[in-house]
């Protein structure tokens, strides 16, 4: 049957147009697709059991130590100044004070099965040769306080030496702690003495030295496993550790690298990251993390993403402080103020998530304005956005120089700024001063995921998340070649609205940050983006007595470079302080042209 006379249903030319109008976008984009990274699996975490603040008092070191049981019924933290208290919470009930001589700089761990907790504490003190020394030791409690000492043995002498707790034995059955013959009341509270590596067998009692010697505040942890346990020998340099790893089956010791950024930090039962995503209009670090957490250093991991209740840590200085059994312990507040937030977890779903690597590549791709969330009218705007810019495939490669000065009365200051990109990830960003009272030159730097800081004091390994404030400014494939968030995978844009000769379209992204991009009417081309203040900026501008509470992105000039339309000229304000960013060149080499990192020299 001929079927050349027969009209389609108007819903299938309607889906034939779609089609053919997703071909036509994709067909000469295909070839530049940019893999940018890694989009890991997500859970959604959006009920809170219960919560919790610290009435207490500010310590003299803002650390927060806590951490929850499995069953998310319990809550323990250590709080107070002078008087060390270690607290007990139930939901609903007053907390029991388990010690009033909470000791040590790390915080007070629960068994795997949640059946019992472990803590360090002081118990007294003893002379010798006329000096006064502490008593401390490793204390075991159950779920109802009752605590007993495990080290120094209950029986032990007075100078017997002291204790304090490591980690728990995820296999269960032992500790790590740390051993020492005297401890001077002096050197507590900055940790300025060493201690002797040990695993304590829980059935026995029994104590084997470790042959390792490490300062009271140095890294030490144990394999998620329990094979093995990582330290460093010295306490902690900023977010960098260098560890060893110490196999309990061979004795061997393997040095490895560790960054916090890319190896994780004990959470509890997991390894926790806290990454930065790039937001349209950014040009500081944000507030904003996404959490993620997995079972090695080396994935899968899983992104946890905060919804419903749990949507308000967002934006905060929330962070996350272990995740055990079906519980996730959030932390956001200074220390002795802070607010604590068991959140459940869906175990079944997280250990599936966890069961294979199912994180893929991010790309920048046009389809996802025609499969993204924008509703109808917000897509059909940025579609003329697109057609407006019309942008060319994106380059492999984007080398942009721009000259950056402040704007603010009587704080003068000039720079050269030079930011090269490649899609695989490679980058170098070079400050270099016009002026002699200028900033300082330095270069930021990556390659093979390598990230490093190059000054007239040398060049040295720096983590990710400083690079990435200076990507997130800067690098031209965000500044510059996407300036309107059309190919950010992780934006979501809602309803537009008319402002005079201004179109408002607000847009917010999984981690809580939020924003609007304003379209001139007439062009479509972007002219400004706004954004509250993140935390730290906030807190500083009242300090300083400053009525603004938002920051902007001015784009006052365009201009055709290397094939597209771009941003030629813009004004950052951050709430406290204004500058002007031109762009003075931007280049797309068709090689590899990407300039190799030369260092700065004196």
């Amino acid at each position: 049957m001929a079927l050349s006379g027969i009209r389609p249903p108007a819903v299938l030319r309607g889906a034939c147009a779609c089609a053919a109008a997703l071909l036509a976008a994709w067909a000469p984009l295909r070839a530049a697709e940019f893999v940018l990274g890694r989009r890991d699996a997500t859970l959604r975490l959006d009920a809170i059991a219960w919560q919790w603040t610290n009435p207490g008092e500010r310590p003299w070191r803002d650390e927060i130590l806590a951490d929850v049981d499995p069953r998310g019924e319990l809550l323990l933290v250590a709080s107070g100044k002078d008087e060390r208290r270690l607290l007990l919470l139930r939901r609903g009930a007053e907390p029991i004070v388990v010690s009033r001589a909470f000791f040590e700089l790390r915080p007070p761990r629960f068994a795997p099965d949640g059946s019992a907790f472990f803590f360090s504490a002081t118990y007294g003190e003893h002379a010798r040769d006329g000096v006064t020394r502490l008593r401390a030791g490793v204390f075991r409690a159950d779920r109802d306080g009752r605590a007993a000492r495990l080290y120094p043995p209950p029986a032990a002498a007075a100078d017997a030496g002291f204790g304090l707790l490591l980690d728990v034995s995820p296999a269960g059955g032992a500790l790590l702690i740390g051993t020492g013959a005297e401890l001077d009341p002096l050197l507590v509270p900055h940790g300025g003495y060493d201690i002797e590596a040990a695993e304590l067998d829980l059935a026995t009692g029994g104590v084997r030295p470790l042959g390792v010697r490490l300062n009271a505040r140095a890294p030490a942890f144990y394999r998620l496993d329990g094979g093995g346990f990582f330290f460093h020998a010295e306490p902690p340099l900023g977010r960098l550790h260098p560890l060893t790893f110490h196999d309990f089956a061979t004795g061997s010791r393997t040095a490895r690298p560790w960054n916090v950024d890319s190896g994780g930090a004990p959470a509890g039962d997991f390894l926790a990251w806290a990454e930065a995503v790039r937001h349209l209009g950014a040009f500081r670090e944000e507030d904003f993390p996404i959490f993620l957490i997995g079972k090695t250093a080396r994935g899968p991991r899983v992104r946890l993403e905060l919804a419903g209740p749990l949507a308000a840590l967002q934006g905060r200085d929330a962070a996350l402080r272990a995740v055990r059994g079906g519980a996730a312990l959030f932390s956001h507040g200074r220390a002795g103020e802070e607010t604590y937030t068991i959140a459940e977890v869906p175990r079944a779903r997280l250990a599936s998530l966890l069961a294979e690597d199912r994180g893929r590549d991010v790309r920048y791709t046009p389809l996802r304005l025609f499969f993204g969330e924008a509703p109808p009218a917000a897509a059909e705007l940025l579609s003329a956005v697109r057609a407006a810019l019309a942008p060319p495939p994106l380059p492999p490669e984007a080398i942009a120089v721009y000259t950056r000065e402040s704007l603010d009365p009587g704080f003068s200051f000039r720079q050269e700024i030079t930011a090269a990109a490649r899609a695989d990830g490679a980058l170098v960003i070079r400050f270099t001063p016009t002026q002699t009272d200028g900033p300082p030159a330095v270069e930021w730097s990556r390659d093979a995921g390598v990230c490093r800081r190059s000054s007239a004091e040398g060049t040295f390994q720096a983590p990710q998340r400083d690079l990435g404030v200076h990507e997130a400014a800067y690098s031209p494939y965000g500044l510059l070649l996407d300036p309107a968030g059309l190919l950010d995978p992780e934006i979501r844009f809602a309803h537009p609205r008319a402002e005079g000769d201004r179109i408002a379209l607000p847009f917010s992204y999984a981690d809580g940050y939020r924003g609007t991009l304003f379209l001139d009417t007439r062009s479509k081309l972007p002219r400004e983006i706004t954004s509250p203040l993140n935390f730290i900026v906030a807190a500083h501008a009242a300090e300083l007595g400053l009525a603004d509470r938002a920051r902007s992105l001015r784009i006052e000039a365009w201009r055709r470079e290397a094939g597209r339309l771009v941003p030629a000229a813009m004004v950052f304000h951050d709430g406290a302080a204004t500058f002007r960013l031109t762009l003075e060149s931007l280049r797309a080499p068709s090689g590899d042209g990407l300039p190799s990192p030369a260092g700065i020299r004196r």
